[in-house]
């Protein structure tokens, strides 16, 4: 793990390079189960890429990590308690020690990972960004419950000033068709054409056709209670999920950037809205000037809600132990399968299919193909 000028950049981290402190001696333990666990691993091989043992390793990488970054006091707990119980701990795979660290893979860092497959993405809830949204349609809108993708999408920009939150480029549309009009003599800004993104992502509580589907996200939800944060499941129950409190506004590739989990931020403890801004890159390399970010409402009658930090302090550590266990490169590798076209017959096609079948058995489709974006 390096660290940059403007923040942390966080690379796979093996447990035995790690120096772990809790004041509770039974987290101190379960990490431990965990550190000796990794280091049998490596010793059969297991941090290589190609290695049978590979994903057994990162499962349990991703238990040593959680205890580290889990975003609760009750996480911890949780986590600690499921490691400890856990049995065959000392086998040559790790036992039920994997087998749990690749549940938290699948139901938990998995869900927030956006998959972009060969198919070229068409723009998803592509209707028309309203460009001046005064506070009468405001208020008139906030009548809605829930929210559609479209109306969210018009409220978090005018929220955000139709800005990137992290970056500060402004929605060029709005600038030529609203703001330059109304003020002549403004200096140009930098530009973007501003996206909306999710925290929690829309597949975690839509569209679920088959009974696998729905499995998985229930997993998902239930080990959102088992952080310590029971009310997500209510608060982002179906269109819910388009609360203005799960969305951003993001400049293009700092979207794309948060939904492959390379990019986060994590609350301030002591001052309300105030975010550091954490990244597997530099952050002057990816366009972030500032390494602290404090959220407001550019709309004050109503103010509008702005991004919860338990939902960003969840995405966040998802993040990092995305790149600490090493999950992020199997993400990586299951990407490029998804984008390969190999001739059927060959090792490589087999890959592409199970790649694509991985996504479909956790998800019910593959994103960026045409059934992910419904008109």
């Amino acid at each position: 793990m390096a660290t940059s000028r403007q923040g942390t950049v966080f690379t796979t981290t093996p447990l035995s390079s790690v120096s772990f402190e809790h004041a509770r001696e039974t987290i101190v333990s379960a990490f431990n189960l965990c550190k000796d666990a990794d280091e049998r691993l490596c010793a059969q091989g297991a941090d290589s890429s190609d290695s049978p043992l590979c994903r057994r390793l990162v499962g349990v990488r991703i238990l040593g990590h959680l205890l580290r970054h889990a975003p609760s006091d009750t996480a911890v707990s949780h986590i600690a308690k499921s490691i400890v119980s856990t049995k065959r701990r000392d086998a040559p795979d790790a036992g039920d020690l994997a087998d749990l660290g690749m549940f938290y893979e699948q139901h938990l860092i998995r869900r927030f990972r956006r998959f972009k497959g060969r198919t070229p993405q068409p723009s998803s809830h592509s209707s028309r960004v309203s460009l001046d949204f005064n506070e009468k349609i405001i208020q008139s809108t906030l009548v809605e419950a829930p929210l559609s993708h479209s109306t969210a999408k018009n409220l978090v920009f005018a929220r955000d000033e139709y800005r990137c939150m992290l970056s500060g480029k402004v929605h060029e549309p709005y600038w030529t068709e609203v703001y330059s009009l109304k003020h002549q003599d403004a200096e140009h800004p930098s530009y973007t054409f501003a996206e909306c993104a999710h925290v929690f992502p829309e597949s975690m509580n839509t569209r679920f056709q088959e009974k696998d589907e729905l499995k998985h996200a229930t997993n998902a939800w239930t080990v959102m209670r088992y952080l310590g944060f029971p009310s997500i499941v209510d608060e982002l129950k179906g269109d819910k999920i388009h609360s203005l409190e799960n969305m951003l506004t993001l400049e293009p590739f700092l979207h794309a950037f948060f939904d492959r989990l390379c990019l986060w931020l994590e609350p301030d403890l002591a001052i309300p809205n105030c975010y550091h801004v954490g990244s597997v890159k530099p952050l002057e390399s990816i366009g972030i000037m500032k390494s602290v970010v404090t959220f407001k409402s550019h709309v004050q009658d109503p103010p509008l809600p702005l991004p919860k930090a338990d939902y960003l302090r969840i995405h966040a550590s998802c993040c990092k132990v995305a790149h600490l266990s090493g999950a992020s490169k199997l993400y990586d590798q299951l990407e490029r399968e998804l984008d390969s076209d190999p001739d059927s017959g060959t090792p490589e096609f087999a890959s592409a299919l199970l790649a694509r079948l991985e996504l479909i058995q956790h998800y019910g489709f593959v994103e960026g193909s045409p059934e992910d974006n419904p008109p």
